[in-house]
Protein backbone atom coordinates (compact mmCIF):
# COMPACT_ATOMS: atom_id res chain seq x y z
CA UNK A 1 0.00 0.00 0.00
CA UNK A 2 2.89 2.13 0.90
CA UNK A 3 4.60 1.41 -2.63
CA UNK A 4 1.13 2.76 -4.44
CA UNK A 5 1.60 5.77 -2.22
CA UNK A 6 4.53 6.77 -2.86
CA UNK A 7 4.57 6.12 -7.01
CA UNK A 8 0.97 8.48 -6.92
CA UNK A 9 2.85 11.03 -4.98
CA UNK A 10 5.76 10.31 -7.45
CA UNK A 11 3.70 10.60 -10.89
CA UNK A 12 2.34 13.89 -9.32
CA UNK A 13 5.37 15.61 -9.00
CA UNK A 14 6.52 14.70 -12.25
CA UNK A 15 3.61 15.68 -14.30
CA UNK A 16 3.74 19.47 -11.92
CA UNK A 17 7.44 19.52 -12.81
CA UNK A 18 6.74 18.20 -17.07
CA UNK A 19 4.22 21.07 -16.95
CA UNK A 20 6.73 23.89 -15.18
CA UNK A 21 10.04 23.17 -15.85
CA UNK A 22 10.42 20.47 -18.76
CA UNK A 23 7.83 21.58 -21.65
CA UNK A 24 9.55 25.35 -20.48
CA UNK A 25 12.88 23.86 -21.16
CA UNK A 26 12.32 22.47 -24.57
CA UNK A 27 10.09 25.42 -26.25
CA UNK A 28 13.12 27.31 -25.11
CA UNK A 29 15.16 25.07 -27.10
CA UNK A 30 13.32 24.65 -30.20
CA UNK A 31 12.92 28.61 -30.62
CA UNK A 32 16.58 28.60 -30.47
CA UNK A 33 17.14 26.21 -33.29
CA UNK A 34 14.18 27.93 -35.43
CA UNK A 35 16.02 30.73 -34.63
CA UNK A 36 16.52 31.38 -38.49
CA UNK A 37 12.98 31.71 -40.16
CA UNK A 38 12.56 32.02 -43.62
CA UNK A 39 10.41 34.43 -44.80
CA UNK A 40 7.42 32.68 -46.41
CA UNK A 41 7.07 33.85 -50.73
CA UNK A 42 4.04 32.37 -52.51
CA UNK A 43 3.59 32.69 -55.68
CA UNK A 44 0.82 34.97 -56.19
CA UNK A 45 0.38 35.63 -60.34
CA UNK A 46 -2.52 33.55 -60.60
CA UNK A 47 -3.82 33.85 -57.29
CA UNK A 48 -6.95 36.90 -57.10
CA UNK A 49 -7.42 38.86 -53.95
CA UNK A 50 -10.21 38.07 -51.57
CA UNK A 51 -11.63 41.04 -52.95
CA UNK A 52 -11.27 40.59 -56.55
CA UNK A 53 -13.16 37.15 -55.65
CA UNK A 54 -15.92 38.60 -54.34
CA UNK A 55 -16.15 41.21 -56.64
CA UNK A 56 -16.04 38.73 -59.88
CA UNK A 57 -19.01 36.64 -58.04
CA UNK A 58 -21.06 39.44 -57.62
CA UNK A 59 -20.92 40.08 -61.15
CA UNK A 60 -22.42 36.85 -62.11
CA UNK A 61 -24.98 36.69 -59.77
CA UNK A 62 -26.21 40.55 -60.37
CA UNK A 63 -29.88 39.96 -60.97
CA UNK A 64 -29.90 36.64 -60.86
CA UNK A 65 -30.87 35.88 -57.16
Amino acid sequence: MKAFLYLTIFILLFIIMKAFYFDEWLEKRRLDTNSSVEANQSNSDNAMPVSEIGDGIAKKLNGKI
